[in-house]
């Protein structure tokens, strides 16, 4: 992300920060860069609903499955590391002992 864009500040429950700040992590990405992620898909989605509003659904759905595609893609391997890491963990608990 630029550091030629201006910051914006943004109030959330401490609950939904620590949360995308985990998934941040597990995705290998700043809090920041969560949040834009994010936002970008949920404007991703939202634009294919309103293009199916206009009559292309088609085109639409096609839009959509490609987008969930990603999405189920990206939260893969979210699990993924997730799972890595709880391997190490165990692996370092079980050399410990």
């Amino acid at each position: 992300m630029s550091r030629d864009i201006a910051p914006f500040g943004l109030r959330m429950p401490p609950e939904l920060k620590e949360s995308l700040k985990e998934e941040a992590d597990r995705n290998g990405r700043s809090l920041n860069a969560e949040i834009v992620y994010r936002l970008e898909m949920a404007m991703e989605s939202s634009r294919s609903v309103a293009i199916a509003a206009d009559g292309t659904a088609l085109d639409t759905a096609r839009e959509t499955l490609l987008a969930g595609k990603k999405l189920a893609k990206d939260l893969l391997e979210s699990l993924d590391a997730g799972l890595q890491v709880m391997e190490e963990k165990a692996a370092e608990e079980q050399e410990t002992k």
